[in-house]
Protein backbone atom coordinates (compact mmCIF):
# COMPACT_ATOMS: atom_id res chain seq x y z
CA UNK A 1 0.00 0.00 0.00
CA UNK A 2 1.36 3.76 -0.48
CA UNK A 3 2.20 5.16 2.33
CA UNK A 4 4.19 8.93 2.58
CA UNK A 5 5.73 9.50 5.99
CA UNK A 6 5.36 13.32 6.74
CA UNK A 7 4.68 15.91 10.03
CA UNK A 8 2.27 18.36 9.79
CA UNK A 9 2.51 22.06 11.70
CA UNK A 10 0.13 25.30 11.39
CA UNK A 11 1.27 27.76 9.86
CA UNK A 12 -0.98 31.75 9.91
CA UNK A 13 -0.34 33.05 5.73
CA UNK A 14 -2.12 31.71 2.30
CA UNK A 15 0.12 31.54 -0.64
CA UNK A 16 -1.00 29.99 -4.07
CA UNK A 17 1.54 27.69 -5.39
CA UNK A 18 2.44 27.40 -8.80
CA UNK A 19 1.40 24.57 -11.24
CA UNK A 20 4.42 21.89 -10.02
CA UNK A 21 4.45 20.08 -7.71
CA UNK A 22 4.64 22.68 -4.84
CA UNK A 23 1.24 24.17 -5.36
CA UNK A 24 -1.89 25.48 -7.21
CA UNK A 25 -1.98 28.32 -9.51
CA UNK A 26 -0.75 32.31 -8.69
CA UNK A 27 1.68 33.82 -6.77
CA UNK A 28 1.54 34.50 -3.05
CA UNK A 29 0.14 37.60 -1.15
CA UNK A 30 2.28 40.22 0.52
CA UNK A 31 3.56 39.34 3.50
CA UNK A 32 2.93 35.63 2.93
CA UNK A 33 5.82 32.59 1.81
CA UNK A 34 6.81 33.25 -1.68
CA UNK A 35 5.06 30.81 -4.18
CA UNK A 36 6.98 29.47 -7.09
CA UNK A 37 6.47 30.88 -10.03
CA UNK A 38 2.63 30.31 -11.34
CA UNK A 39 0.01 31.73 -14.05
CA UNK A 40 -1.66 33.67 -11.74
CA UNK A 41 -0.81 37.88 -11.65
CA UNK A 42 0.62 39.10 -8.39
CA UNK A 43 -2.36 40.14 -5.90
CA UNK A 44 -2.30 43.17 -4.02
CA UNK A 45 -4.09 43.15 -0.42
CA UNK A 46 -3.28 41.54 2.94
CA UNK A 47 -1.48 38.98 3.58
CA UNK A 48 -2.34 35.32 2.72
CA UNK A 49 -4.57 33.40 4.83
CA UNK A 50 -4.57 30.87 7.43
CA UNK A 51 -5.74 30.02 10.70
CA UNK A 52 -4.61 28.57 14.01
CA UNK A 53 -3.30 25.30 13.77
CA UNK A 54 -4.46 22.43 15.91
CA UNK A 55 -6.46 19.46 15.90
CA UNK A 56 -10.02 21.37 16.78
CA UNK A 57 -11.06 18.42 18.93
CA UNK A 58 -12.11 18.40 22.67
CA UNK A 59 -11.15 15.25 24.78
CA UNK A 60 -8.88 12.40 22.66
CA UNK A 61 -8.44 14.94 19.45
CA UNK A 62 -5.70 11.58 18.45
CA UNK A 63 -6.33 8.63 19.99
CA UNK A 64 -9.06 6.40 21.95
CA UNK A 65 -9.13 6.35 25.85
CA UNK A 66 -6.52 3.05 25.01
CA UNK A 67 -6.55 -0.44 25.63
CA UNK A 68 -5.96 -3.43 23.74
CA UNK A 69 -5.08 -2.96 19.91
CA UNK A 70 -8.01 -2.52 17.75
CA UNK A 71 -9.97 -5.27 16.34
CA UNK A 72 -11.23 -3.55 12.89
CA UNK A 73 -7.61 -4.36 10.71
CA UNK A 74 -7.25 -6.64 8.08
CA UNK A 75 -5.10 -9.89 9.37
CA UNK A 76 -1.37 -9.83 9.63
CA UNK A 77 -0.29 -9.53 6.27
CA UNK A 78 -2.93 -8.08 4.36
CA UNK A 79 -1.59 -4.53 4.63
CA UNK A 80 -5.03 -3.15 6.03
CA UNK A 81 -5.66 -0.89 8.67
CA UNK A 82 -5.45 -2.44 12.24
CA UNK A 83 -7.17 -0.86 15.29
CA UNK A 84 -5.69 0.75 18.61
CA UNK A 85 -5.78 3.49 20.93
CA UNK A 86 -3.01 5.41 22.55
CA UNK A 87 -1.27 3.12 24.62
CA UNK A 88 -2.63 -0.40 22.28
CA UNK A 89 -1.13 -2.18 20.03
CA UNK A 90 -1.94 -1.93 16.21
CA UNK A 91 -3.31 -4.40 14.62
CA UNK A 92 -0.36 -7.06 12.95
CA UNK A 93 0.95 -6.18 9.52
CA UNK A 94 -1.65 -3.39 9.55
CA UNK A 95 -1.16 0.52 9.66
CA UNK A 96 -1.75 2.65 12.05
CA UNK A 97 -5.63 3.84 12.53
CA UNK A 98 -5.73 6.08 15.17
CA UNK A 99 -9.08 7.42 16.16
CA UNK A 100 -10.08 10.56 18.17
CA UNK A 101 -13.47 13.12 18.63
CA UNK A 102 -13.81 16.01 16.76
CA UNK A 103 -15.82 19.06 18.14
CA UNK A 104 -19.67 18.61 17.87
CA UNK A 105 -20.42 20.70 14.72
CA UNK A 106 -23.71 21.52 16.21
CA UNK A 107 -25.73 19.94 13.08
CA UNK A 108 -28.54 17.96 13.76
CA UNK A 109 -28.62 14.10 15.44
CA UNK A 110 -28.21 11.40 12.14
CA UNK A 111 -31.23 10.74 10.96
CA UNK A 112 -31.27 6.97 8.85
CA UNK A 113 -33.65 6.27 6.08
CA UNK A 114 -36.76 4.32 7.98
CA UNK A 115 -36.57 1.24 5.44
CA UNK A 116 -32.61 0.92 7.01
CA UNK A 117 -32.49 -1.76 9.36
CA UNK A 118 -28.64 -2.00 9.71
CA UNK A 119 -27.81 -0.32 12.98
CA UNK A 120 -24.32 0.86 13.22
CA UNK A 121 -22.89 1.80 17.18
CA UNK A 122 -21.37 5.55 16.89
CA UNK A 123 -17.83 5.16 17.44
CA UNK A 124 -14.13 7.20 17.20
CA UNK A 125 -12.25 4.18 16.73
CA UNK A 126 -11.05 4.36 13.14
CA UNK A 127 -11.15 0.84 12.60
CA UNK A 128 -14.77 0.30 13.34
CA UNK A 129 -17.40 0.42 10.83
CA UNK A 130 -18.66 4.33 10.19
CA UNK A 131 -22.35 5.15 11.54
CA UNK A 132 -24.41 8.19 10.63
CA UNK A 133 -22.79 10.71 11.79
CA UNK A 134 -19.40 9.84 12.69
CA UNK A 135 -16.69 12.02 12.61
CA UNK A 136 -13.15 10.69 13.26
CA UNK A 137 -9.45 11.83 13.63
CA UNK A 138 -7.56 9.32 12.18
CA UNK A 139 -3.58 8.13 11.05
CA UNK A 140 -2.27 6.58 8.29
CA UNK A 141 1.29 5.55 9.36
CA UNK A 142 2.29 9.28 9.92
CA UNK A 143 -0.76 11.55 7.72
CA UNK A 144 -3.44 12.68 9.66
CA UNK A 145 -7.07 13.09 8.02
CA UNK A 146 -10.66 13.74 9.15
CA UNK A 147 -13.82 11.55 8.39
CA UNK A 148 -17.17 12.86 8.68
CA UNK A 149 -19.81 10.60 7.75
CA UNK A 150 -23.06 12.43 6.65
CA UNK A 151 -26.08 12.71 9.42
CA UNK A 152 -28.29 11.58 6.29
CA UNK A 153 -25.80 8.23 5.28
CA UNK A 154 -28.06 5.03 4.74
CA UNK A 155 -25.88 2.09 6.06
CA UNK A 156 -28.05 -0.71 3.71
CA UNK A 157 -26.92 1.28 0.31
CA UNK A 158 -22.87 2.03 -0.93
CA UNK A 159 -22.12 5.01 -0.58
CA UNK A 160 -20.29 8.12 -1.88
CA UNK A 161 -16.85 9.53 -0.71
CA UNK A 162 -15.64 12.95 -1.45
CA UNK A 163 -12.10 13.81 -0.13
CA UNK A 164 -11.67 17.50 -0.06
CA UNK A 165 -8.02 19.02 0.08
CA UNK A 166 -7.03 22.01 2.00
CA UNK A 167 -5.41 25.08 0.54
CA UNK A 168 -1.64 26.16 1.07
CA UNK A 169 -0.77 27.24 4.46
CA UNK A 170 -4.22 26.24 5.42
CA UNK A 171 -5.13 22.95 7.62
CA UNK A 172 -7.74 20.07 7.58
CA UNK A 173 -9.85 21.39 10.61
CA UNK A 174 -10.51 25.16 9.01
CA UNK A 175 -11.14 23.33 5.78
CA UNK A 176 -14.22 21.52 7.59
CA UNK A 177 -15.27 24.33 9.20
CA UNK A 178 -14.06 23.48 12.81
CA UNK A 179 -11.90 27.03 12.78
CA UNK A 180 -11.83 30.40 10.82
CA UNK A 181 -9.86 31.17 7.68
CA UNK A 182 -7.69 34.27 8.78
CA UNK A 183 -5.41 35.72 7.24
CA UNK A 184 -1.72 37.59 8.76
CA UNK A 185 -3.72 41.20 8.45
CA UNK A 186 -6.97 39.49 10.51
CA UNK A 187 -8.87 39.45 7.90
CA UNK A 188 -11.49 36.19 8.75
CA UNK A 189 -13.85 34.10 7.23
CA UNK A 190 -16.29 32.84 9.91
CA UNK A 191 -18.31 29.81 7.95
CA UNK A 192 -18.80 26.29 7.41
CA UNK A 193 -15.17 25.97 5.99
CA UNK A 194 -15.49 24.37 2.22
CA UNK A 195 -19.15 23.69 3.03
CA UNK A 196 -18.48 19.60 2.00
CA UNK A 197 -19.23 18.52 5.53
CA UNK A 198 -22.54 21.09 5.47
CA UNK A 199 -23.62 19.17 2.12
CA UNK A 200 -22.83 15.56 3.59
CA UNK A 201 -25.94 16.09 5.94
CA UNK A 202 -28.35 17.27 3.70
CA UNK A 203 -31.34 15.02 3.13
CA UNK A 204 -29.83 14.89 -0.89
CA UNK A 205 -26.26 14.64 0.76
CA UNK A 206 -25.40 11.26 2.89
CA UNK A 207 -22.07 11.20 1.46
CA UNK A 208 -18.70 10.47 3.40
CA UNK A 209 -16.33 13.37 3.41
CA UNK A 210 -12.41 13.37 3.96
CA UNK A 211 -10.55 16.01 5.40
CA UNK A 212 -6.76 15.23 4.88
CA UNK A 213 -4.35 16.84 6.26
CA UNK A 214 -0.95 18.14 4.02
CA UNK A 215 3.25 18.27 4.70
CA UNK A 216 3.46 21.55 6.45
CA UNK A 217 0.30 22.70 5.12
CA UNK A 218 0.49 22.05 1.72
CA UNK A 219 0.35 19.68 -0.84
CA UNK A 220 2.40 18.21 -3.60
CA UNK A 221 1.95 15.51 -7.25
CA UNK A 222 3.40 13.07 -4.59
CA UNK A 223 0.75 13.61 -2.42
CA UNK A 224 -1.78 11.36 -4.56
CA UNK A 225 -0.82 8.27 -3.33
CA UNK A 226 -2.03 9.72 0.14
CA UNK A 227 -5.63 10.43 -1.47
CA UNK A 228 -5.38 6.80 -2.83
CA UNK A 229 -4.46 5.26 0.51
CA UNK A 230 -7.69 7.25 2.08
CA UNK A 231 -9.94 5.65 -0.82
CA UNK A 232 -8.55 2.17 0.35
CA UNK A 233 -8.79 3.33 4.13
CA UNK A 234 -12.40 4.20 3.73
CA UNK A 235 -13.52 0.89 2.30
CA UNK A 236 -12.67 -1.26 5.17
CA UNK A 237 -14.76 0.79 7.05
CA UNK A 238 -17.92 1.56 4.81
CA UNK A 239 -19.17 -0.08 1.91
CA UNK A 240 -17.73 2.63 -0.92
CA UNK A 241 -19.60 2.53 -4.18
CA UNK A 242 -16.26 2.61 -7.02
CA UNK A 243 -18.16 4.78 -8.98
CA UNK A 244 -19.17 7.50 -6.87
CA UNK A 245 -16.07 8.71 -5.27
CA UNK A 246 -14.79 12.26 -6.07
CA UNK A 247 -11.83 14.61 -5.25
CA UNK A 248 -12.20 18.49 -4.42
CA UNK A 249 -10.17 21.10 -3.08
CA UNK A 250 -9.24 24.77 -2.89
CA UNK A 251 -6.33 26.84 -3.87
CA UNK A 252 -3.21 24.12 -3.63
CA UNK A 253 -6.11 21.55 -2.72
CA UNK A 254 -7.60 22.30 -6.34
CA UNK A 255 -4.15 21.52 -7.94
CA UNK A 256 -3.67 18.30 -5.90
CA UNK A 257 -7.31 17.93 -7.08
CA UNK A 258 -6.06 17.85 -10.78
CA UNK A 259 -3.01 16.33 -9.88
CA UNK A 260 -5.08 12.99 -8.27
CA UNK A 261 -7.69 13.30 -10.30
CA UNK A 262 -6.62 13.19 -13.71
CA UNK A 263 -4.07 10.31 -13.98
CA UNK A 264 -6.34 8.25 -11.41
CA UNK A 265 -9.67 9.21 -13.29
CA UNK A 266 -10.14 4.94 -12.68
CA UNK A 267 -10.77 5.52 -9.23
CA UNK A 268 -12.14 9.13 -8.32
CA UNK A 269 -15.41 9.60 -10.81
CA UNK A 270 -15.37 13.40 -10.78
CA UNK A 271 -13.64 16.65 -10.19
CA UNK A 272 -14.48 20.10 -8.17
CA UNK A 273 -11.72 21.92 -8.08
CA UNK A 274 -12.12 25.75 -6.70
CA UNK A 275 -10.11 28.48 -7.34
CA UNK A 276 -6.76 26.30 -8.18
CA UNK A 277 -5.94 23.98 -10.45
CA UNK A 278 -3.07 22.49 -12.71
CA UNK A 279 -2.38 21.26 -16.10
CA UNK A 280 -4.28 17.73 -17.15
CA UNK A 281 -2.49 15.86 -19.88
CA UNK A 282 -4.02 13.01 -20.10
CA UNK A 283 -6.84 11.12 -18.19
CA UNK A 284 -6.92 6.67 -17.49
CA UNK A 285 -10.59 7.06 -18.28
CA UNK A 286 -13.06 10.42 -18.88
CA UNK A 287 -13.81 12.30 -16.10
CA UNK A 288 -16.13 15.05 -14.92
CA UNK A 289 -15.05 18.43 -14.05
CA UNK A 290 -16.92 21.27 -12.44
CA UNK A 291 -14.60 24.28 -11.30
CA UNK A 292 -15.55 27.10 -9.45
CA UNK A 293 -13.59 30.75 -9.30
CA UNK A 294 -14.32 34.10 -9.10
CA UNK A 295 -12.47 37.51 -10.54
CA UNK A 296 -10.47 38.84 -9.88
CA UNK A 297 -9.06 35.91 -8.02
CA UNK A 298 -5.39 35.90 -8.80
CA UNK A 299 -5.70 32.23 -9.96
CA UNK A 300 -8.25 32.51 -11.77
CA UNK A 301 -6.27 32.72 -15.39
CA UNK A 302 -4.25 29.37 -14.53
CA UNK A 303 -7.07 27.46 -13.04
CA UNK A 304 -9.09 28.39 -16.22
CA UNK A 305 -6.20 26.78 -18.42
CA UNK A 306 -6.26 23.93 -16.35
CA UNK A 307 -10.02 23.50 -16.87
CA UNK A 308 -9.37 23.37 -20.65
CA UNK A 309 -6.73 20.69 -20.39
CA UNK A 310 -9.67 18.81 -19.35
CA UNK A 311 -11.96 19.59 -21.93
CA UNK A 312 -9.33 18.62 -24.07
CA UNK A 313 -8.31 15.47 -22.20
CA UNK A 314 -12.00 14.03 -22.39
CA UNK A 315 -12.12 14.86 -25.77
CA UNK A 316 -15.11 17.28 -26.05
CA UNK A 317 -16.08 18.54 -28.74
CA UNK A 318 -17.82 22.52 -29.54
CA UNK A 319 -17.96 25.13 -27.50
CA UNK A 320 -19.21 25.87 -24.16
CA UNK A 321 -22.92 25.92 -23.76
CA UNK A 322 -24.36 28.67 -21.05
CA UNK A 323 -25.98 25.62 -18.55
CA UNK A 324 -26.91 27.43 -14.56
CA UNK A 325 -27.38 30.68 -13.56
CA UNK A 326 -27.74 30.53 -9.72
CA UNK A 327 -29.15 33.69 -8.20
CA UNK A 328 -32.15 34.51 -5.78
CA UNK A 329 -34.92 33.30 -8.09
CA UNK A 330 -33.08 29.56 -8.08
CA UNK A 331 -34.71 26.65 -6.25
CA UNK A 332 -32.00 24.67 -6.37
CA UNK A 333 -30.96 23.75 -2.98
CA UNK A 334 -27.34 24.99 -3.50
CA UNK A 335 -27.01 28.14 -1.04
CA UNK A 336 -26.12 29.11 2.39
CA UNK A 337 -28.60 30.61 4.64
CA UNK A 338 -25.71 33.53 5.59
CA UNK A 339 -22.43 33.56 4.27
CA UNK A 340 -20.69 34.00 7.43
CA UNK A 341 -22.25 31.60 10.17
CA UNK A 342 -21.27 28.72 11.48
CA UNK A 343 -24.64 27.28 11.82
CA UNK A 344 -25.30 28.01 8.11
CA UNK A 345 -27.53 25.34 6.61
CA UNK A 346 -27.88 24.52 2.89
CA UNK A 347 -31.55 25.89 1.78
CA UNK A 348 -32.92 26.48 -1.64
CA UNK A 349 -31.30 30.34 -3.11
CA UNK A 350 -34.97 31.78 -3.26
CA UNK A 351 -35.39 31.21 0.83
CA UNK A 352 -31.93 33.10 1.86
CA UNK A 353 -32.94 35.96 3.35
CA UNK A 354 -30.04 37.01 4.73
CA UNK A 355 -28.34 38.96 1.58
CA UNK A 356 -28.92 39.50 -1.90
CA UNK A 357 -28.53 36.76 -3.78
CA UNK A 358 -25.66 37.58 -6.59
CA UNK A 359 -25.60 35.60 -9.90
CA UNK A 360 -23.26 32.52 -10.16
CA UNK A 361 -23.12 31.33 -14.03
CA UNK A 362 -21.93 28.26 -15.00
CA UNK A 363 -21.19 27.09 -18.87
CA UNK A 364 -20.87 24.22 -19.74
CA UNK A 365 -19.22 21.42 -22.46
CA UNK A 366 -21.48 18.23 -23.01
CA UNK A 367 -20.15 16.49 -25.93
CA UNK A 368 -17.21 14.61 -24.82
CA UNK A 369 -16.07 10.72 -24.18
CA UNK A 370 -18.63 8.38 -22.55
CA UNK A 371 -20.82 11.19 -21.86
CA UNK A 372 -18.59 13.00 -19.40
CA UNK A 373 -19.05 16.57 -19.27
CA UNK A 374 -17.03 19.61 -18.02
CA UNK A 375 -18.32 22.66 -16.31
CA UNK A 376 -16.81 26.28 -15.30
CA UNK A 377 -18.82 28.47 -12.66
CA UNK A 378 -17.95 32.19 -12.32
CA UNK A 379 -19.14 32.96 -9.10
CA UNK A 380 -19.77 36.24 -7.51
CA UNK A 381 -16.69 37.23 -5.35
CA UNK A 382 -16.64 37.65 -2.12
CA UNK A 383 -16.55 41.71 -1.23
CA UNK A 384 -16.82 42.77 2.96
CA UNK A 385 -13.43 43.11 2.64
CA UNK A 386 -12.43 46.16 0.53
CA UNK A 387 -10.80 46.76 -2.93
CA UNK A 388 -7.79 46.66 -1.23
CA UNK A 389 -8.62 42.54 -0.32
CA UNK A 390 -10.46 42.18 -3.83
CA UNK A 391 -8.01 38.94 -4.98
CA UNK A 392 -7.79 37.36 -1.45
CA UNK A 393 -11.51 37.70 -1.28
CA UNK A 394 -12.36 36.15 -4.56
CA UNK A 395 -10.09 33.44 -3.83
CA UNK A 396 -11.21 32.50 -0.68
CA UNK A 397 -14.20 31.35 -2.98
CA UNK A 398 -16.35 29.07 0.00
CA UNK A 399 -17.36 32.52 1.18
CA UNK A 400 -18.77 34.84 -1.92
CA UNK A 401 -21.76 37.25 -2.92
CA UNK A 402 -23.56 34.28 -4.30
CA UNK A 403 -23.68 32.70 -0.73
CA UNK A 404 -23.31 29.61 -2.85
CA UNK A 405 -22.05 26.72 -1.60
CA UNK A 406 -20.03 25.78 -4.10
CA UNK A 407 -19.36 21.61 -2.97
CA UNK A 408 -23.41 21.77 -2.91
CA UNK A 409 -23.61 22.39 -6.63
CA UNK A 410 -20.54 20.20 -7.42
CA UNK A 411 -22.99 16.94 -5.64
CA UNK A 412 -26.12 18.54 -7.96
CA UNK A 413 -23.17 17.70 -10.95
CA UNK A 414 -22.00 14.89 -10.11
CA UNK A 415 -25.08 12.84 -9.53
CA UNK A 416 -26.00 14.03 -12.87
CA UNK A 417 -23.68 10.91 -13.91
CA UNK A 418 -25.25 8.50 -11.42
Amino acid sequence: MRIARIAWIGIAVLTACSDSDNGGTGQAANGATPAMAGTGAPMAGAGGLGGVGGTGGVAGTIGGAGGAGGVGGTAAGAGGIGGGGAGGTPGSGGMDATGGTIADSGMPDAEVPDDCDIVIPPSDDCSAMLAPGDERECMLGSRRYIVHAGKTMNPCEPVALVIDAHGATETAEQQIGSEAFCSSGDICWNGLGSGWAAESDTEHGGFIAVFPQGLSNRWTASDADFMLDIVDAMKLIADIDPEKVYISGISNGGFLTFQTGCPHSDVFRGMAPNAGGSSCTSVTRPIPLISFDAEPDFAYAGHETAMLSVVEANNCVGDAKPWLTIDGTSDLPVCRTAKQDTMATIVPCNEVTSAMVKPTVCKIWDECDEGVKVAWCDVSPNTEHGEANAALDAHILYENDSILNTPSLAWYFFKMFW
